[in-house]
């Protein structure tokens, strides 16, 4: 009983560590960018988003259910994630840049095309970061689970301000 509430309690505090990063990196976003700007910013990451979760195939879920299952050592599945999620980025962000070639001007008509190329950089990093996640929750080892998220979205609050209040970048 112990070990749960312990494991609740990281849990939770990693919840709020991730709320309180994910609404600081939005007020930022809609302080510096504005309102027409924080709309392009949410259009240019809707791709990466929707190309990151087709290309997961169901791998994360599996990948906790096989570690907790105790069927693969760890250190095979944490391989075999790892080169997983190398190839799902190359392919998902050859998929995103065939996408923005072909379909830019339906898809996304005001949003510039250099903008949408950037964005696809942001798939190696979330694809990795589900995938180590996944093995974390498989190990059932929460500590890293939490680790693993609230780390994630310290570096998407710490990239958002470098780019846009450090290096003056727009969107």
């Amino acid at each position: 009983m112990r070990r749960f509430l312990l494991d609740s309690s990281v849990t939770l505090g990693s919840q709020i560590l991730r709320l309180v990063f994910g609404l600081v990196t939005s007020i930022i976003i809609a302080r510096i960018l504005g309102p027409e700007g924080r709309g392009v910013y949410a259009l240019c990451i809707l791709l990466p988003f929707i190309i990151v979760t087709l290309a997961n195939l169901g791998i994360v879920p599996a990948t906790a259910y096989l570690l907790a299952s105790r069927r693969f050592s760890p250190r095979l599945v944490l391989g075999g994630n790892i080169i997983l999620s190398a190839g799902f980025s190359l392919v998902g962000m050859a998929a995103g840049y065939l996408v923005v070639l072909q379909f830019r001007s339906i898809f996304f008509p005001s949003v510039s095309g250099e903008y949408l190329f950037l964005s696809l950089l942001l798939i190696p990093a979330h694809i990795f970061f589900r995938h180590i996640q996944a093995v974390s929750l498989g190990l059932q080892n929460f500590k890293y689970f939490n680790l693993s998220a609230v780390v994630s979205a310290f570096l998407s609050l710490s990239f958002t301000g470098i780019a846009l209040i450090f290096f003056r970048m727009d969107i």
